[in-house]
């Protein structure tokens, strides 16, 4: 007979699977570059939020894009940035890049998939392969130390028609965010924020240090709709206090016991609408 513990377990993996298979129905396309701080199993949560008839979306923190890739379908003017610069020439080479024969890249093997994360040379199609293996295959999909595990590259390149049309049209920065606000801001924009969760997950992302009472001075002066993703703790739910707040809790992946994104956590989503 199995124990209360034994059960609960159970129902808690179910929940899991129930949540990511409500997400890969959900979504269109899932992004291309994997990156810490995923919102894949929020997408849908999150678009229930969005505010209706917007025409612009802006991302000023894209990283992988979850959002972004799920407007595939969405005919609107739309403007991504990061200032990953090595991230944001991945999406250039994704958008415009000279790419062919892509099934050269068909691989799993760590040997192989070693030898496309140290490519030295011009070809653009085996630089955008590397982006691929250096951000989809390593610790944390920070897209530096070793390639710990063997995820092969074509199960996104094979698809890489899709992704282009979605990309051909957008806008891509590699800027300060408060740049791309201030340039792109208007009534009739829609902002979605998701800056890196510095209390959770610093060292992890190469660029980490977000200044929060700027973030909220620029938030509290634009024209446009925001929605924005942050660590719930008590020094932003105190600094963002004069806009709508909603908390969700996420499921964590469950696996290796302590590591980085196992533990369920509470998102707090800040809204001006």
């Amino acid at each position: 007979m199995a124990t209360n513990f034994e059960i609960k377990k159970e129902r808690k993996n179910s929940s899991r699977i129930h949540l990511e298979i409500l997400s890969l129905l959900y979504i269109i396309m899932r992004p291309f570059f994997a990156r810490t701080g995923s919102k894949v199993d929020m997408v849908r949560f999150l678009t229930d939020l969005e505010p209706k008839g917007y025409t612009k979306y802006i991302e000023p923190f894209v990283g992988g894009g979850s959002m972004y890739w799920s407007k595939a379908d969405c005919n609107i003017q739309k403007i991504i940035n990061d200032i990953h610069c090595d991230l944001i020439t991945g999406y250039r080479l994704l958008q415009s890049g000279n790419l062919s024969n892509l099934e050269r890249f068909n691989t799993r093997d760590m040997d192989q998939l070693n030898t496309i994360y140290n490519y030295q040379g011009d070809d653009e199609s085996c630089k955008l392969a590397q982006l691929l293996v250096r951000f989809n295959n390593t610790f944390g999909s920070n897209g530096r130390g070793k390639l710990y595990k063997p995820t092969n590259p074509y199960f996104k390149l094979k698809n890489i028609e899709k992704y282009r049309e979605t990309i051909k049209n957008t806008d891509i920065r590699c800027e300060d965010y408060l740049d791309v606000i201030n340039d792109h801001d208007c009534k009739d924009a829609f902002l979605f924020l998701d800056p890196p969760y510095v209390s959770s997950s610093s060292g992890m992302y190469k660029h980490d240090t977000i200044n929060m009472a700027e973030l909220h001075s620029c938030l509290s002066n634009i024209q446009g709709k925001f929605l924005l993703t942050l660590d719930n703790i008590e020094t932003n739910r105190e600094l963002f206090k004069d806009f709508k707040q909603v908390f969700r809790t996420v499921i964590g992946k469950g696996r290796a016991k302590g590591g980085m994104g196992t533990s369920d956590r509470v998102d707090l989503i800040i809204m001006n609408y």
